[in-house]
């Protein structure tokens, strides 16, 4: 073995992928494991890198053909998943694709990679076969295939309904077995007693996150899960699928980093005259709600992006300005008519969706927002 894959080896033991429990919003568990340097089944042991090491340093061998072929897929792989980390799951995924044809279409990386992404792009049932294709090809992989399960369960509950019965008990189902293999990761506990909240087993699922709470205390995914004993109807809310975006000034913004603010999401378009004529509205409920804990994020459906910077520049949009170019997150959000309208509450629970612009619009809107707001202040102020 060479320095080159040596080096290569090493980096891949160091940067395994994550996956985060959506329903929870919560901490990132990763596995870990071996570097795979060619398809699932070839494992390096430890002794057999630092043995190269050697070998390398004392021969000076020139890098084989075959481990330039793995520098030309790791550097794939590094490109889909930072393209996947910025929120381009369409992009990552062509990549992550090509990657994979150089290990003859049986790499666990790429899968796990394109799982994440059609999750980002809300495509639930390409998720459950990629996930069944990281299980052929990696069974022996305790800690891959904990996390796969998670997230064939995760997937399962975003398509079930409150009354898809079969869909939360096939989820439950691969958090039980999710478990069976790890029973200290936490995200798949939080995600058990969930989907059992969610199927209105309340004392069943109330028992796991009160476990979960003894094996960890402090975090966000803690606080979700002491509000959920606390008000278990919650689990079977609407709540809003994570979303990641930038603005128009550079800032990311996320669901998690919102927490605790009213959102309104307003998908528009500089060609979508109600969404032009709808402008001067969002502008007065931005400047009558600036002190709150509220905030307007406008998505824009524009193709170019150009011609939307310029208007959004000469129209002073104050704030938050987004630009959906690979209609990301028009998907995460089922968007098919503009102006389109989501009211996000201070936990992520969708409580208001309309479509369409007009003073009677505007009036519900600014309803909905005092609403979230009032439900903010403690009781008795």
């Amino acid at each position: 073995m060479g320095l080159e894959g040596v080096r290569l080896t090493m980096a891949r033991q160091r940067t395994r992928l994550k996956e985060c429990a959506d329903l929870g919003r919560a901490a990132q568990p990763a596995w870990r494991g071996c570097g795979r340097l060619r398809g699932p089944t070839r494992v390096i042991p430890a002794w057999a890198v630092f043995l190269g090491v050697a070998l390398a340093m004392l021969t000076g061998a020139v890098v084989p053909a075959e481990e330039q072929g793995d520098a030309a897929f790791m550097q794939e792989l590094n490109s889909a998943q930072a393209l996947l980390e910025e929120g381009k799951a369409s992009a990552s995924l062509k990549v992550f694709k090509r990657a994979n044809s150089m290990r003859r279409n049986t790499s666990v990386d790429c899968f796990l990679g394109m799982a994440r992404a059609y999750k980002q792009l809300g495509e639930h049932k390409k998720v459950m076969q990629m996930c069944d294709r990281i299980l052929q090809y990696a069974a022996n992989d305790k800690q891959l295939c904990c996390l796969t399960h998670n997230l064939k369960g995760t997937s399962l509950t975003a398509q079930a309904d409150p009354k898809d019965k079969k869909k939360l008990r096939a989820a439950e189902a691969e958090f039980r077995q999710a478990l069976s293999l790890d029973n200290q990761q936490t995200v798949v506990r939080f995600n058990l007693g969930f989907v059992l909240l969610k199927q209105g087993r309340d004392e069943e699922g109330i028992k796991e996150l009160q476990t979960l709470l003894t094996q960890t205390s402090t975090g966000p995914m803690a606080e979700n899960a002491r509000r959920l004993i606390a008000k278990p109807r919650r689990a079977r809310e609407h709540y809003a699928q994570p979303f990641s975006l930038m603005t128009s000034q550079g800032e990311r913004l996320t669901l998690d980093g919102l927490r605790g603010r009213v959102v309104l999401l307003d998908f528009w378009a500089t060609w979508c005259d109600p969404c032009v004529q709808a402008i001067p509205s969002l502008s007065r409920l931005y400047r009558k709600f600036s002190q709150a804990p509220f905030v307007i994020i406008s998505v824009s459906a524009d193709q170019d992006e150009r011609t939307w910077r310029q208007f959004i520049g000469k129209n002073s949009m104050l704030w938050p300005q987004c630009w959906d170019g690979d209609n990301l997150l028009r998907r995460t959000f089922a968007i098919s008519a503009f102006p389109t309208y989501i009211l996000i509450d201070e936990e992520g629970v969708i409580r208001y969706r309309s479509v369409g612009a007009g003073m009677l619009n505007e009036t519900l809107i600014e309803s909905e927002v005092k609403k979230c707001l009032e439900a903010l202040r403690p009781k008795g102020s």
